[in-house]
């Protein structure tokens, strides 16, 4: 659903109307709602009819306009199954309207752009990536000597190097290449390359930032040493409170021959323990690529118990930084962990909660008092 803020209560209205009638139109004449596999096979005997299926998805749109698109995910196909999980719709409108972007104040600007993220992270003492450059058109503005030289030339004249080559506002691991550089030879994403395919594929595209790519901590690279594999936590502003509060975290890892660590591009969301720091029983896939996962398929790793390193580190340091910026209310981490500690990637004011219940539990206690101020 689109975001609902900037909508007059009449143009909202006739919105959801529309988006109403149309869902429960799919949801009688086809069986894409109710078509899926179930994440939870162990319990197959008390499995839902089609029929309830559909109950549960007509209630749903009815209610939210939407059918829950994670259904099999949280497991509401399964009977007596408790449903306590927030619905994406009604996350969205409270998100947007409290991290309020559209605000001519807001500081989100710093967290949607990479460069003005690290900046103000080194100046609060905050490990954040190496900045190397900006690049911009066929030029790249080397930071370090502050200077601009072609970007052809100056890439083939780095001997050995392991970098990532960023949209600078970009979302979602939209606009990110993985360049290393060894001997003479480029592999851009995995993939042998040359310096010029690369500058070919960024130019005109927008501004990009370069990084040297961080070394993780051996304990992450023995889960999947391909890809960084991040945490991923949200810290949000207790509405009630004004404390910053924690959802529950987890780690994103990469599988097969990917060198991201994207739950779109088929990798693998492990939930953490909070109070033990150490990973849950199951990683979950995405739809297309599988169900759920005990082991790693690469590496054989037994997620459950399996501790990460820093963790209260990492949670000390993102409460810190949420700290300073006062006019967000909720903000989706990334977290490198390094043998030094924590290195933080990015932060989100615009991140999604399906994942975080995916990998937890349904979180509508925590969002109605969080979010709306309402008291259990």
């Amino acid at each position: 659903m689109k975001s609902l803020v900037p909508m007059t209560p009449i143009e909202r209205f006739f919105y959801l109307l529309k988006l109403r009638l149309k869902n429960l139109y799919k949801l009688f004449f086809t069986t894409k709602f109710i078509r899926g596999e179930s994440y939870f096979p162990e319990y197959r005997k008390d499995r839902k009819s089609k029929l309830r299926m559909i109950c549960d998805q007509f209630v749903n749109i009815i209610k939210h306009a939407e059918p829950n698109n994670y259904y099999f995910l949280y497991g509401l196909d399964i009977k007596h199954r408790e449903d306590n999980y927030v619905d994406y719709s009604e996350f969205m409108y409270y998100r947007e309207r409290l991290n309020n972007p559209f605000s001519p104040k807001s500081t989100v600007g710093i967290l949607r752009n990479k460069f003005f993220f690290g900046i103000v992270a080194e100046t609060l003492g905050i490990s954040v990536p190496e900045n190397v450059g900006i690049i911009s058109g066929s030029e790249i503005f080397i930071l370090k000597d502050k200077s601009s030289v072609a970007l052809t030339g100056y890439l083939q004249g780095i001997e050995s190097g392991d970098f990532f080559v960023k949209d600078i506002d970009g979302e979602c691991g939209d606009g990110v290449y993985h360049l290393v550089i060894s001997d003479g030879s480029v592999t851009v994403d995995g993939k042998r390359s040359t310096c010029e395919e690369l500058c070919n594929k960024i130019l005109g595209q927008g501004t990009y930032l370069m990084q040297r790519t961080i070394v993780q901590h051996r304990a992450i690279s023995n889960i999947f040493s391909k890809s960084i594999n991040t945490i991923r936590v949200e810290t949000v502003r207790n509405i009630q409170s004004g404390e910053i509060e924690f959802l529950p975290p987890l780690l994103r890892v990469g599988t097969g021959d990917n060198n991201v660590d994207n739950w779109a591009a088929g990798g693998l969301a492990i939930g953490i323990d909070l109070e033990k720091y150490s990973l849950a029983k199951y990683g979950f896939y995405k739809p297309k690529y599988g169900t759920k996962a005990t082991h790693h398929p690469n590496t054989g790793v037994e997620f459950d118990g399996y501790e990460i390193p820093y963790m209260m580190e990492s949670l000390e340091t993102v409460k810190r930084f949420h700290n300073y910026f006062k006019d967000i209310h909720s903000i989706g981490w990334d977290i490198a962990i390094t043998e030094d500690g924590p290195v933080i990637i990015e932060g989100n004011d615009n991140w999604e909660i399906s994942l975080v219940q995916i990998c937890s539990h349904g979180l509508q206690g925590e969002f109605d008092s969080y979010f709306k101020g309402v008291k259990h």
